[in-house]
């Protein structure tokens, strides 16, 4: 095979989706292969996929033991891929979506042997355009390599025996690779064209990482305890992203085909068009002009079960880009409040929980932080707090009054207080 694309899909959760992301990949002339253990392969067999589809792997190649679940773990799996002779390779998550009209690999392998990808986050893909763009930094779900960067990275990866933890569903590994990557002079950069349907994640992913961050902190790139390198290989992420911004816009550029879907709602549409029709009239006290066509419709159908900021965010970049952060943002987050507050009132603490990370976010984002970048990282974090935990920082609330300048900024953010007075 010229190429392959491996991804490992979950038969136990949301496995429309993920069949809807495989067949893709294969629509847009991608080879592409799920590595999955025997049982695995039998339920994904009853639910469509053929054997072609699959690739089988041992119980010994999950981690099973480490772990109590057989996902694929990623040293057998990238051996596995070196023994199918390819010229170029892409390792992805399973819940990517490719808005591509052909392979992507030669543009890919004209930047480096190695590439780590972010995902463009949507709400959802069916409204997606050319010009959505919304870059999660926070992670990276797909990796490129030639034969040269597959088989670099699989001699380093051999020196360390931590190694052998990383696999598929497991938080962690995606920085481990990363790191490795970029440390051997491979590009980490935006991807534009890999689409990732937003949905909740757990609150915090970072003990499974303590085990590569130690590795991390030797090479003397980076330092402190776990969260620390997490937060400085997230930050080292943006600053590659944004050096090889033009890179990226390249890529979308040659390769971007608009996906050939259409919304259609699982909620009551009688009740999401309610709670636009109200959005509508408070964007339109406070001068914003802006009609919505379903996009708002997707976004709050998208929200109805579990809220989620970086959703949100997708939508609130993609929709109303024009107005001022403040702005944007707590129109976005009126939006949701309102969704949530339809039948019964928006209830929430004041209390973070035992084990809260909350204190070591604050830390980092008022020490490495400043102006515009500080106010956007505290507004995400307050809004995550609020939306995803039910957790309302009274603090944090009072600092955004103060920043809020305009009338504009203040009416939105006194909308969303008197939502929460009445939780």
């Amino acid at each position: 095979m010229e190429h392959v694309v491996l991804t490992s899909i979950n038969p136990f959760a949301k496995l429309e989706y993920q069949k809807r992301c495989f067949e893709q990949w294969k629509a847009t002339g991608h080879t592409i292969r799920t590595v999955n253990s025997a049982q695995e392969k039998d339920l994904l067999l009853k639910s469509g996929f053929v054997s072609d589809d699959i690739v089988e792997i041992a119980i010994s190649e999950t981690g099973k033991d480490l772990f109590g679940k057989a996902v694929p773990r990623i040293m057998p799996l990238l051996e596995k891929a070196k023994t199918m002779n390819c010229d170029h390779y892409l390792i992805t998550n399973s819940d990517i979506f490719p808005v591509t009209r052909k392979p992507v690999f030669n543009v890919l392998s004209s930047q480096s042997d190695a590439i780590a990808l972010t995902r463009n986050e949507c709400f959802n893909v069916a409204c997606t355009n050319f010009l959505s763009d919304s870059p999660y930094r926070g992670g990276l779900d797909t990796f490129y390599f030639n034969r040269v960067g597959l088989a670099s990275l699989l001699k380093e990866l051999k020196n360390y025996k931590v190694s052998e933890r990383m696999a598929f569903g497991i938080p962690g590994w995606d920085y481990f690779i990363g790191y490795f990557i970029w440390k051997a002079g491979g590009n980490i950069m935006d991807s534009h064209i890999f689409l990732h349907q937003s949905h909740p994640t757990t609150y915090s992913a970072l003990t499974e990482f303590s085990y590569f961050s130690g590795v991390m902190s030797e090479s003397q790139h980076f330092n402190g305890d776990t969260n620390q390198v997490a937060y400085q290989f997230a930050h080292l992420i943006t600053e590659e992203c944004e050096k090889n911004e033009r890179a990226s816009k390249v890529l979308k550029h040659i390769s971007y085909a608009k996906p050939n879907l259409r919304f259609e709602p699982e909620g009551d549409i009688g009740m999401l068009s309610s709670i636009k029709a109200t959005a509508q009239n408070l964007l339109s006290e406070v001068g914003i002009r802006k009609k919505f066509d379903t996009s708002l419709l997707a976004f709050l159908d998208s929200q109805r079960d579990t809220m989620n900021w970086v959703a949100a965010k997708s939508f609130r970049d993609s929709e109303l880009e024009d107005l001022s952060l403040i702005s944007k943002s707590f129109a976005t987050l009126y939006v949701l409040l309102l969704l949530h507050s339809k039948e019964q009132p928006f209830r929430f603490s004041h209390n973070y929980p035992k084990g809260s990370l909350h204190g070591t976010a604050l830390r980092q984002i008022i020490e490495n932080t400043s102006g515009n970048e500080r106010l956007g990282y505290l507004i995400d974090l307050f809004c995550s707090e609020l939306i995803e935990h039910r957790i309302y920082n009274a603090e944090l609330f009072k600092y955004f009054i103060w920043e809020a300048k305009s009338a504009q900024q203040i009416k939105l953010v006194m909308a969303v207080l008197s939502l929460l007075k009445n939780g």
